[in-house]
């Protein structure tokens, strides 16, 4: 019987190298894991630290995220209205809303049986998800103004190389301090003008603290650069379009429309477009009501129309091109106290002082 050559591995001549090239190639991969290891280590040091930076000193934040996160997370954790109070008013919107409704004024006129709350945000038009997590944190209103409709609905592309939704959650979620950088940089700039680093921070300390007093008001003193809070009277911004009524468009249909429908319906309040505002020449004058939405709501019995898209207010009353000053913000508190007190209770007027 003939006998069969041995492979060149097992030879006598090499046999010293049996077993040598696997361990090798193990070797070398326990050396890239212990690398790969201690890459881990050191980044999630990193991520540690710029967390802990970003939670210890809040208050480096540019101010349009620090009054929205601060302001959204107190609405959250705090009741927003007196016990006992029937009406209960919250009113949504972005920074025109932050910045031109005043919850003592309007009550101070409404009376006792009414408390509000100003839920405007910064740069924010998503406030169905904003409140529904009020509604989830145990807040109650029955009467909720909006100034804008909802969103329409987004095409997924979530699939399976794409599985989130939206990218700018999931950073803000898993890196919330990402802006940290550009933050410090624009509050050493800030501190200048505000006496210095500590006194800075003590400012955007204070001015959380008095979003927080004024149940959700702010005067955006950071974008006003005029002399007493008011633009010129022959200012104009370049978007200006005298000619365009800047409607507003509402769809009753998508998922936000239908999640509004069933929030009101299961904690039972009421919905009320109501106007926002803006400056002589920035667009025309609206009609006093906007027919087109009127048609699309009729069929749903819990949204209501009051008024125009916007009312149109003199310069005097703006401190920048597109938010109300003080007196701005009062003016148009009093004006929406006017147009509603018709759905609130009858003759609440408690004789209180108005701010």
């Amino acid at each position: 019987m003939q006998s069969q050559p041995l492979p060149a591995s097992v030879t006598p001549g090499n046999s010293a190298e049996v077993g040598q090239e696997p361990t090798s190639n193990r070797v070398e991969f326990i050396k890239t894991m212990g690398r790969l290891g201690k890459l881990t280590l050191l980044l999630g040091a990193l991520w540690g630290l710029y967390y802990a930076l970003h939670m210890g000193f809040p208050y480096i934040r540019n101010a349009t995220d620090l009054i929205y996160e601060a302001k959204l997370e107190h609405a959250i954790r705090h009741p927003l209205f007196r016990d006992g109070v029937p009406c209960r008013v919250l009113i949504l919107g972005h920074s025109q809303i932050l910045s031109g409704f005043q919850p003592d004024r309007f009550d101070a006129l409404a009376g006792t049986q009414v408390a509000s709350y100003n839920m405007g945000l910064p740069d924010e038009r998503r406030f169905v998800d904003n409140l529904e997590k009020l509604l989830a944190s145990g807040q109650r209103p029955t009467h909720v103004f909006i100034t804008c409709s909802w969103q329409p609905d987004r095409h997924s592309t979530r699939g399976i190389f794409n599985f989130i939704e939206s990218d700018t959650e999931f950073l803000q979620a898993v890196f919330p301090f990402r802006r940290m950088p550009r933050d410090f940089v624009l509050f050493l700039l800030r501190a200048r003008g505000h006496g210095g680093v500590a006194a800075n921070y003590k400012y955007a300390r204070k001015s959380v603290d008095d979003v927080v007093r004024d149940r959700g008001y702010y005067f955006i003193e950071g974008q006003s650069h005029y002399p007493g809070d008011r633009i010129p009277e022959d200012f104009r911004a370049a978007a200006d379009n005298p000619n365009f009524v800047a409607t507003r468009e509402v769809r009753p249909e998508g998922q936000e429309f239908k999640r509004l429908m069933a929030m009101a319906d299961k904690y039972d309040f009421q919905l009320y477009f109501v106007p926002v505002y803006g400056r002589p020449g920035q667009f025309a004058v609206p009609p006093v009501q906007n027919d087109e939405t009127a048609r699309a709501i009729k069929p749903y019995p819990r949204l209501h129309l009051l008024g125009p898209d916007y009312w149109i207010y003199p310069r005097r009353n703006f401190s920048d091109q597109l938010h109300v000053n003080r007196d701005g913000a009062a003016k148009f508190t009093e004006d929406l106290y006017q147009l509603t007190r018709g759905v609130l209770p009858p003759s609440a007027a408690s004789g209180t002082t108005v701010p």
